[in-house]
């Protein structure tokens, strides 16, 4: 898992969580656990449809400042993928996408 980490197979902020993984679940190999939070085709794949549902589910949040919206966001995004995906470019994605919404909401 370090060596996963050290060559970019694995996001540094999750080591902690599959170490966790690999201690609640002593079966699973460490290759099993590296699986589950490696960053892959199907992260990125899944990632704007998953934006599009999180922004279109934000509209409830309207009224709200934008950073507070933006938070939620951010916590239903990375939530999802579990780190999976880099955490600032999500933040630049959903603020882009956040801002296009509100500026196409009517008044």
């Amino acid at each position: 898992l370090v060596r996963a980490a050290e060559v970019g197979e694995l996001r540094p902020e999750l080591l902690e969580r599959a170490l966790d993984g690999i201690i609640r679940d002593s079966s699973a190999t460490p290759a099993a656990i590296l699986d589950r939070f490696r960053s892959g085709p199907t992260a990125q794949d899944d990632l704007p449809r998953w934006l599009t549902e999180v922004v279109r589910r934000a509209r409830a949040l309207d009224g709200r400042p934008s950073d507070t919206v933006l938070r939620w966001a951010m916590g239903q995004v990375m939530t999802r993928f579990l780190g999976r995906v880099d955490p600032g470019a999500v933040r630049t994605q959903l603020a882009d996408a956040l801002r296009v919404a509100a500026a196409g909401a009517p008044q």
